[in-house]
């Protein structure tokens, strides 16, 4: 049976280590098969992402925890109460699916050179099926290159070939967003709230088209970067809690390494869908597909 668990984990923080939690599925054969929280939140830890609030990458977490939780996935506090130091987590990135948010450049800047040193084990669990949920910094951090106002030259990941330049404060891109998704066999309508500098350029697999807000670039057609293992997007604010549909394809994606193609009991997201249909009312935009759209081109 699976079930929801706690871990300790400790983090860098101000050149020492402080502790910290982190939640991953335990399937029976250890905990991690689930990695609900990523580098970026373990590391920069809650600190961080509280100052950096309008990004609720938290938000994400609480949502595949709630559908987990629904699903039958109970919360546990993990045996023994040994830590796990946050190099053991990453080195051993063998879970099924791994979140990784971001913030501002000073908070991102914390956890570069850790992140770079360990592109092999995220290569790896690449390999190994693992699924990526990648928001903003995230997003940016596998690419080719970030370059700042400064022209500064930050070095990415490298894993896939689009890169980011920060743009001048008159092109940030910021507000609600809306776009249209093809992924997983299904086809839908979803919307977040997009606050980034940087314009994201050469991606050629984008996550969703733009039908209100700006995307990868400033007023641009394309959002995110999606293939069969990842999905990269600007949307937070947050991106899951307002799109259970995404909730549900991430969480089937990563639980299908080990247990196949997973059919998910509905639940009831009347709330939710209520939210989606006043965000989309406010620009005048269905949150359904027409019916003439519906059929692959």
């Amino acid at each position: 049976a699976l079930r929801l668990v706690l871990l300790r984990v400790q983090r860098a923080h101000g050149g020492g280590w402080v502790e910290e939690d982190l939640l991953a599925i335990d399937h029976g054969h250890g905990p991690g098969v689930v990695v609900l929280v990523g580098i970026a939140d373990h590391q920069l830890g809650r600190d961080a992402l509280h100052a950096q609030h309008a990004h609720r990458h938290g938000g994400q977490i609480l949502a595949d925890a709630a559908l987990l939780g629904e699903a039958g996935i109970h919360l546990g506090q993990r045996a023994g109460g040994d830590g796990l130091g946050a190099h053991e987590v990453i080195g051993e990135l063998a879970g099924d699916e791994f979140f990784l948010g971001g913030g501002a450049d000073r908070e991102q800047n914390l956890i570069y050179d850790d992140l770079i040193s360990r592109k092999e084990a995220v290569l790896e669990a690449m390999d190994a099926g693992t699924t990526f949920l990648l928001i903003c910094g995230g997003y940016q951090m596998f690419g080719q290159y970030y370059r700042d106002q400064t022209g500064k030259t930050v070095n990415g990941l490298s894993i896939f070939d689009y890169y980011t330049i920060a743009s001048d404060r008159d092109h940030r891109c910021i507000g609600n967003i809306a776009i249209e998704i093809r992924m997983d066999g299904e086809h839908f309508r979803a919307i977040g709230f997009e606050n980034h500098g940087g314009q994201t350029m050469n991606v050629t697999t984008p996550f969703g088209s733009v039908l209100t807000g700006h995307g990868n670039q400033y007023r641009s057609q394309a959002e995110g970067f999606l293939n069969d293992q990842v999905v990269a997007t600007y949307m937070h604010g947050p991106l899951l809690p307002k799109n259970p549909m995404i909730a549900d394809l991430v969480l089937k994606r990563g639980l299908k390494r080990n247990y196949g193609e997973v059919a998910l009991e509905p639940l009831d997201d009347t709330l939710e869908r209520r939210a989606r249909e006043v965000m989309f009312q406010r620009y005048a935009i269905s949150p359904d597909i027409p019916l003439e759209s519906t059929e692959q081109p």
